[in-house]
């Protein structure tokens, strides 16, 4: 899916900063360039001019600059494809010093607590036009997550630029269980009721609103931590 917006289709993109117009979401709407389509942090006052970083964001513990995005479904990563910023249009500018160089990938079911999955040193992304980006593969591949957050603590120039970000992995499948409502309701919470051993009680679910019993989407807020009573919001959608 290309996002056109950072809360579009269910995903929702966020960054420590933005330079502009380069909003975080445009690293995940599919185009690649060469022309004016990227996520820019803000700049200058972040990297060194050697890449280093000297800012004060910080993301899952780590120093630097960090892009995120939030998936409306879980998502066990096996890849993550980055894509440098692509040539000028004029095709005289490159601009990959500024891809990522030394960076973590973490993940996270709350967006507030984060796992690293992956730890990168000295990466060499390529734009497109020469290459098609780069592809790493998680140290960690065996739990669903929601949440992914890139952080960049080093670059190749005084700023971070991508052209997209790809989060590569197995969809959440299991069981399932529906019910169909006399009329339609704008669900506010939900409630669970554990087994007696926590062997039989669901760990990685999602809760989805229909309605038309084809087309489904992942109500926000739906977590994969199973407690008592879990508060949620359909911002009004009724289902």
């Amino acid at each position: 899916i290309a996002l056109d917006s950072d809360n579009s289709h269910g995903f929702v993109t966020t960054s420590s900063s933005n330079h502009g117009d380069s909003r975080p979401w445009m690293a995940f709407n599919k185009i690649y360039g060469p022309g004016e389509d990227y996520w820019m942090c803000a700049h200058p006052g972040n990297y060194e001019l050697n890449g280093t970083y000297k800012g004060s964001n910080s993301l899952g513990g780590v120093n630097g600059e960090w892009i995120a995005i939030e998936f409306p479904y879980y998502l066990k990563p096996t890849a993550v494809h980055i894509t440098a910023r692509d040539v000028s249009s004029d095709g005289v500018w490159s601009h990959t010093k500024y891809a990522p160089k030394n960076f973590k990938v973490f993940g996270s079911n709350d967006g507030s607590t984060w796992t690293e999955i992956l730890d990168q040193i000295d990466a060499d992304i390529k734009d497109e036009t020469n290459g098609g980006g780069m592809s790493f593969i998680p140290h960690t591949t065996t739990e669903y997550y929601k949440h992914f957050g890139l952080v960049i603590s080093a670059t190749r120039g005084e700023r971070v630029d991508i052209a997209e970000i790809k989060y590569i992995g197995d969809i959440v499948k299991g069981e399932w269980i529906k019910i169909k409502l006399l009329d339609s309701r704008s669900l506010v919470s939900y409630k669970l009721s554990k087994q007696s051993t926590n062997d039989e009680t669901p760990k990685v679910f999602s809760i989805y609103g229909s309605n038309d019993n084809s087309t489904w989407i992942s109500i926000p807020g739906s977590s994969n931590t199973l407690t008592d009573s879990d508060q949620i919001d359909t911002n009004g959608t009724t289902y």
